[in-house]
């Protein structure tokens, strides 16, 4: 998981489209908690979306 500081703040890196956008909740799922520490969903929203929508 790769992280950078930006002018815009905390931002992640998307694997899936190797784009980064800020770590918060327009961009990333929230994952629950461990040991304390709010986790999030490796992939962007947009990504989630796509690969976990399923046609039905």
């Amino acid at each position: 998981m790769i992280h950078i500081f930006t002018e815009l703040g905390h931002e992640k890196l998307c694997p899936m489209c190797g784009e980064y956008f800020p770590l918060d909740e327009d961009f990333f799922y929230k994952n629950g908690f461990k040991r304390g520490i709010q986790q999030w969903a490796g992939r962007c929203k947009a990504c989630y979306v796509e690969t976990y929508r399923g046609d039905r």
